[in-house]
């Protein structure tokens, strides 16, 4: 995944939560998808399916 003027992050599925997190900051995708589109947007979206 890649935000307007930040770099690439990488996932790795974490399957003892069943999530996706990044592998350089440990964020969740969901978290960091809400963040980005937030702070690109300025929408609040629920990505918590994720």
């Amino acid at each position: 995944m890649a935000g307007r003027s930040l770099r690439g992050f990488h996932f790795d599925y974490d399957a003892e939560s069943g999530k996706w997190m990044c592998d350089s900051t440990d964020e969740l995708l969901n978290e960091m998808l809400v963040r980005i589109v937030f702070e690109q947007g300025g929408e609040k979206l629920d990505f918590d399916e994720i």
